[in-house]
């Protein structure tokens, strides 16, 4: 999804103002000091994260992902045993090659 200028500014702004609560109140808890150092980054990570997405969905931009293609819609050569969502960059599906056949 394309945002405006004006969508991302707002985005921006309260996905910060989320996420400095977040992280204020994380920071300020007495179990944060005895975290180690990957954990409280997995906090910080997960914290931003849920603050971006409450923001998206306060400001009407949250979407959901397309699904993918069922099974019957694709060629009688593709065998999935569940369906791909999305594929990372770069990356093509392609037909599986059976048994015997070059």
């Amino acid at each position: 999804m394309k945002l405006t200028p004006e969508q991302y500014r707002s985005y921006q702004q309260m996905s910060g103002q989320l996420g400095y609560g977040a992280m204020g109140n994380l920071v300020t808890s007495p179990e944060w000091m005895t975290l180690p150092d990957d954990m409280r980054q997995d906090e910080v990570s997960r914290g931003m994260r849920k603050a971006r997405a409450d923001a998206r969905a306060r400001l009407g931009l949250d979407y959901k992902r397309p699904k993918a293609a069922p099974v019957s819609d694709l060629p009688p050569e593709f065998q999935l045993d569940e369906p791909v969502d999305d594929l990372p960059p770069g990356f093509v599906l392609e037909p599986q090659r059976r048994k015997g056949r070059q």
